[in-house]
């Protein structure tokens, strides 16, 4: 499993604060023989404390999403910038197979 950004258990927090209840994290996405790790999974609570939802990821209302926390901590921001762009458009596309009702938030 890849290292955590030092500000994941900030974010983790800020999605508890703001009504979400962690059910994943990380979020893995099995496919074939590869895994890859989304950094949060969520769900909303409902006013009795419940997760509406089995999903893992992060649900609000009918809206269901996966966070992927990012620092750019490299000498070069434009490198960060790149890897992240491309880890946003790898995680999209299997999503898209295999969760198509989630989506991604960075």
């Amino acid at each position: 499993m890849p290292q955590r950004d030092s500000i994941h258990y900030a974010v983790r927090q800020a999605l508890v604060n703001d009504g979400w209840s962690i059910t994943a994290d990380p979020y893995v996405i099995s496919y074939g023989e590869r895994f890859l790790f989304i950094d949060l999974g969520a769900a909303e609570t409902s006013g009795d404390n419940r997760i509406e939802s089995r999903f893992i990821g992060a649900q609000r209302g009918a809206n269901q999403i996966a966070v992927e926390v990012k620092e750019f901590r490299r000498a070069s921001a434009i490198a960060d910038l790149e890897q992240a762009i491309g880890q946003y458009v790898l995680y999209r596309l299997l999503l898209n197979q295999v969760d198509p009702e989630r989506d991604l938030s960075c």
